[in-house]
This record gives structure tokens, C-alpha cells and sequence, in this order.
């Protein structure tokens, strides 16, 4: 009853305890939203919250709870479709008795799911409104804004404005109306505004100087405006002003009685450092008895060439290999042909001084490959600039797999052992438990941790397991050490068979890291199968190793029929070839066959519109 929530703040509250949000009794949660000064949103469980001793962080709860607000900071939604997502997103993990199925059910939301959180200090809109016969102009100043208008009890028109943050919505406009504006991580605006005659816009023609239609760059752009004064007296003057980056300030002497209409004409120039999606604003103040402003807006497009990807051949000391770069054109126009310039603080690598990107359409990428030499003849991490961005190429360096046969170099804790009871393709598997019941004991933590491992460009882990677990009791881990051992996974229950599973690893190329996989039982009188581990890599999504000649699972994608990539199932696809076709296209099922496509060089596409270079030998 003593909460004093501060004005800005809309007070969320995320609890990963038990029974704070038990809304069939007495919760926090309840009196946390329902306080005169509380907060307006409460996330919680009904039941019970889930962790597990000695690992703070690690518990279901605690990845609930980390992947809410990765949702919550990545995308602006509301707090319900948020939180739907937060729920959809591990559904895959809820198909048997575990806790990921238990805080499915649990884990509430006390709250108006229609409504927002701001994610950082909010901002105040500017907004500008024009109203006309026709209906009303909002200028909001940011891309996407709820815009509506309302009379009363009822809403009259809505709409959301565009990126240059600008709507026109279509309706006769009543003598007063209300006008409210919403945008993400901003005030909203509300405002009481009358309508009386003023000047109109009837239409607008932009003339640049190629003739494209499209503002760019260091255009002069003639402006073409078509008005209708609506006002009871003559308007005798216009006076134009710009914002950067547009350059269009004059005053015009005309006069336009009551009722008549006129076309006038100036010119203006964009600054020839615009980039792609400036936003270039005309105030033009008509002079008459009383001073009119109308505002119009328009947006600059600019070529934009940026290296999107690159894949690389290993490279040996004193060795040579090909460098594969994807460069996409992020613009909104068609870029001219290109000369990326290449260089490196390191005097000991050879390669070409720059490479050629012919002409791009806007959201097109082109495959650059050139040659790498290496003439120091040592193990390093090279890294070479290609214009604003860097691509880091290692000279020495492989990708690390295990068939899960021995424990060479590793770090074996209690109960971890090698079987061939259980595998997934070589016939050995690393397992933790008792062999030979095929059964863990209850109450012990054992890790099983990887050798020193250096960190690749694009670092990933992946691996395929079983496990049958406790679900809410026992629980395997999977972390990576960076200044202390930081979370990337949690299984508990029984696995769906085999299962596969891949991370990106936050890491930067030439750090070193180890990986730990651990096993937790709780002390209880209930134990299953336990935890299998098979076909591990830890590898680079850049480097092209690892030839496939008889069917064997390879590891990289230099390949010459059946392709195994580090991608999700489920995840869609698309190849193309060096000059940008497409070839093939489809859904990842944990195998890729590429027997149909000629020897020679691709790129592939993934879901998340990253690239992968293909060689098919």
C-alpha cells in the first residue's frame, strides 16, 4: 500500500519465485497491480518457480526469464505479444514432463496486453497537424506511429505513418476533434484541435535531375506544387525553409485570392553526404492576415555496399587459400560499380590491394572471391579491412570435432564414460551414468569439459544428444568459460531420440575458451537412463573444411554430394549460384543434398538472411 511508482516509469515486475502470482488466492503479484501507486504489470508463477542448486542463472526460470527480455529489447511489441512469444518460443522444449512444460502452464501475466513498456528514457513527439477539406496530415516525426482521430465516442480514422514519418487520413473533418499519437519508447501525444479553412495541398511533383524520380545524393530537385487557398483572404507570399539534409530556402511573392488555385515552383539541393533514409523536411509559411505553415517531407536513397559475409579455405603456415566475400547492397537505389579497397596491419599477408563490385540492384549481393597467401609461415589471426568492416582470417587454425571414442584431452569428472550402448553415428558415445546398469546415481554434479579451444570467425558449438532425466530434479548443462563460465543451455526430462543442437558463440576470433558439460542429480530415490553426448564440433561458420567423400558426415562445406550444415532443422534455405541465381531452395532436415548442382562455387541463404559459401568439388 506504501509503493510509489514514479511517473515514468510504468512499473514491470518479473519474479521467478514460487506462488507470487497465484491468482486463485491472496498474491504479490495481485496487490502489486492493484496497489494506488503500483505498478501496471506483473509477471510471475502461479505455482512453482523452477532453479537448480549451485547454479544460479541455470534454472528453467532463470532461461524464461533471460529470453523475456531479450524479446522485450529486441522488438517493439506489446507486453502481450511479447510474453505470447516468450511462450511460443519454447514449446518445442515442453513436449514431455520436464519444467519447460510446468512454466509453460505457470508463468502468468497480470496486465493489459494491449499495452507498451518503454526500453529506454521515453522521447517527446513533434508532431504537426494540417488539416483540410479532404482530411488531416500528421507529421510524428518517426516511422510507424499510431495515428488516430476521434469525435466523441467515436473513431473517425487510424493509420500509421511511413518512414518518413508522415500519414494522410482520409475524412471530413469534423469542427473539434481529438487527435492522439502513439509511438514506441515515446509520450504519447494528445491534443483537442478545431478545424477552420485553410491552405491546401493538392498535389506535390518532385523533378530531379536524371529523371528517375528517385531524390538522391547531390540532386537539385525541383519542386512542383499544386495549392488551393481556402482561406477568406489573399494569400501574398510563401516563404520556404529546409532542414538538412536538404538545402531549399526562398520567399516567392504571388498572390492567390480566396477560393482561387496556384502552382508554384522552386528548387532545392540534397547534401551530397545523405545517406540511405534521410528524411528531408519543406516548412512553407504562407503569408496573408494571418500566418499559415504547411509541412511536407520526403526521403533520400542511397546506395549502400557492405560486406554481409565472408568463408574462407583453412589456410596452413606459409600456405595460400581462397577468401570468399559477400557484399549486398543495403540501399535503396542501384548502386554504380564499386572498387572495395582491402588493407592490413599485417606486412606478412598477400592479397589483392582491392576488389571490383559491379553494379548492385537495391538488396542484391554479389560473391568476390580473391587469393590469400600467407609468408610468415606462423599460426596467427589476420585481419584484413575491407572498407568499414573486417574480416578476420586464420592462418594455422582448424575447426575441432569429436567422435566421442575416447576423452583425449579432456577434463573427465565422475561417471562420465565412453559406451557404444547408445550412439549416434560412429559408434561410440560419451555418456554419463553407469554403463553398465545404464542408470545414474542420485546426489552428484560431474562436468565433462573440453581442452583449450581457440575461437574461430563465426564460432559455433553443436552436437547431437540423448538423455532421460528427472524433469524438475536432474538436469544437463552446457556452458562456455570467458572470465568465469557463462550459460548457453539446459535439457532436463526425457529427449524426443536424438536430438541436435547448435549455439553461436559470443566470443571474438583468437580468444581461447573450453566447454563444460554438466551433469546435476539431485539426491531423491528416482533416477532414468542419464546423458549422451555424440558428434561434436566446435567450429567456424566461415571455414571451408572438411571434404565428404564416401557418405561419411562431414564437417564444413566443401563437399561433392550429401551436405551437413550447422543449421537448425526446420531452418529455410536458398542456394545461388557466383553470378546470383538462384539454384535450389528449401527447409533444413538435418541433411542437404546437393548432388543435382554442377562442381564449382555457391552461396547459401539462410532464414536469418545470413550467407554460407559453398565449393562443390
Amino acid at each position: 500500500d506504501t509503493l510509489k511508482n514514479r511517473d515514468r516509469i510504468t512499473g514491470i515486475f518479473y519474479s521467478i519465485g514460487c506462488w507470487t502470482c497465484a491468482f486463485d488466492y491472496t498474491s504479490f503479484g495481485e496487490a502489486f497491480v492493484l496497489a494506488d501507486s503500483g505498478g501496471g504489470f506483473y509477471i510471475g508463477n502461479s505455482r512453482y518457480g523452477w532453479y537448480i542448486p549451485g547454479f544460479p542463472g541455470y534454472g528453467i526460470s532463470d532461461v524464461f526469464d533471460r529470453k523475456f527480455f531479450e524479446l522485450l529489447y529486441g522488438e517493439e511489441k506489446s507486453l502481450g505479444e511479447i510474453f505470447n512469444e516468450l511462450k511460443l518460443y519454447f514449446i518445442p522444449r515442453a513436449g514431455e514432463e520436464n519444467d519447460y512444460r510446468w512454466m509453460e502452464y505457470t508463468l502468468t501475466l497480470l496486465a493489459d496486453p494491449t499495452m507498451y513498456v518503454y526500453t529506454r528514457i521515453p522521447e517527446s513527439l513533434r508532431v504537426t497537424v494540417e488539416v483540410e477539406p479532404a482530411g488531416i496530415y500528421v507529421f510524428a516525426g518517426v516511422e510507424n506511429a499510431r495515428v488516430s482521430v476521434l469525435w466523441h465516442d467515436s473513431l473517425l480514422a487510424r493509420g500509421n505513418t511511413d518512414a518518413t514519418g508522415n500519414i494522410f487520413l482520409s475524412l471530413a473533418p469534423p469542427d473539434t476533434f481529438e487527435l492522439c499519437v502513439f509511438a514506441f519508447n515515446h509520450i504519447p501525444f494528445i491534443d483537442t484541435l478545431f478545424y477552420t479553412p485553410s491552405i491546401s495541398l493538392d498535389s506535390l511533383i518532385l523533378q530531379d535531375e536524371d529523371g528517375d524520380g528517385i531524390p538522391e545524393p547531390g540532386e537539385t530537385i525541383g519542386f512542383e506544387v499544386c495549392l488551393t487557398n481556402n482561406l477568406s483572404d489573399t494569400v501574398k507570399s510563401i516563404t520556404v525553409s529546409s532542414n538538412p539534409p536538404l538545402q531549399a530556402d526562398t520567399t516567392l511573392s504571388l498572390l492567390i485570392p480566396p477560393g482561387d488555385k496556384d502552382t508554384i515552383f522552386f528548387s532545392g539541393r540534397i547534401d551530397s553526404t545523405a545517406s540511405d533514409g534521410d528524411v528531408c523536411v519543406l516548412i512553407m509559411k504562407f503569408v496573408s492576415q494571418d500566418t499559415t505553415r504547411r509541412t511536407l517531407t520526403f526521403e533520400v536513397k542511397n546506395w549502400n555496399i557492405v560486406l554481409k559475409n565472408y568463408s574462407f579455405e583453412k589456410i596452413l603456415p606459409g600456405g595460400s587459400g581462397n577468401v570468399y566475400s559477400v557484399f549486398t547492397n543495403t540501399g535503396g537505389v542501384t548502386s554504380p560499380s564499386y572498387t572495395v579497397y582491402l588493407s592490413s596491419p599485417d606486412t606478412l599477408a598477400v592479397f589483392p590491394e582491392t576488389l571490383c563490385i559491379s553494379s548492385l540492384s537495391p538488396g542484391d549481393s554479389l560473391v568476390v572471391s580473391f587469393l590469400f597467401q600467407d609468408l610468415s609461415g606462423e599460426k596467427r589471426m589476420v585481419e584484413i579491412y575491407a572498407g568499414k568492416d573486417t574480416m578476420y582470417i586464420p592462418v594455422g587454425y582448424s575447426s575441432y570435432h569429436w567422435d566421442c571414442s575416447d576423452f583425449t584431452g579432456w577434463t573427465c569428472g565422475d561417471y562420465w564414460d565412453t559406451t557404444s550402448y547408445r550412439y549416434f553415428l560412429s559408434g561410440y558415445a560419451f555418456y554419463c551414468g553407469i554403463d553398465s546398469l545404464h542408470t545414474y546415481p542420485s546426489g552428484f554434479t560431474s562436468s565433462l569439459i573440453t581442452p583449450p579451444l581457440e575461437v574461430l570467425p563465426g564460432a559455433y558449438l553443436e552436437f547431437w544428444t540423448w538423455y532421460h532425466t528427472e524433469g524438475g530434479w536432474d538436469f544437463c548443462m552446457v556452458d562456455y568459460e570467458k572470465g568465469g563460465w557463462n550459460f548457453l543451455d539446459v535439457l532436463a526430462g526425457p529427449s524426443q531420440g536424438w536430438e541436435h543442437y547448435r549455439y553461436k558463440i559470443p566470443l571474438s576470433p583468437g580468444d581461447t575458451t573450453r566447454i563444460r558439460f554438466t551433469f546435476y542429480s539431485e539426491e531423491d530415490e528416482i533416477q532414468f537412463e542419464g546423458w549422451y553426448l555424440d558428434e561434436i564440433t566446435f567450429g567456424s561458420e566461415c571455414m571451408m573444411e572438411g571434404i565428404e567423400k564416401k557418405g561419411k558426415k562431414g564437417r564444413g562445406i566443401i563437399t561433392t554430394g550429401i551436405l551437413y550444415l550447422p543449421l537448425e532443422r526446420g531452418e529455410k534455405y536458398a542456394i545461388f549460384d557466383i553470378a546470383g541465381r538462384k539454384r535450389e531452395k528449401g527447409v533444413y532436415k538435418g541433411r542437404m543434398d546437393v548432388r543435382c548442382l554442377p562442381a564449382g562455387v555457391y552461396f547459401i541463404r539462410t532464414g536469418e538472411g545470413n550467407f554460407r559459401i559453398l565449393k562443390l568439388e
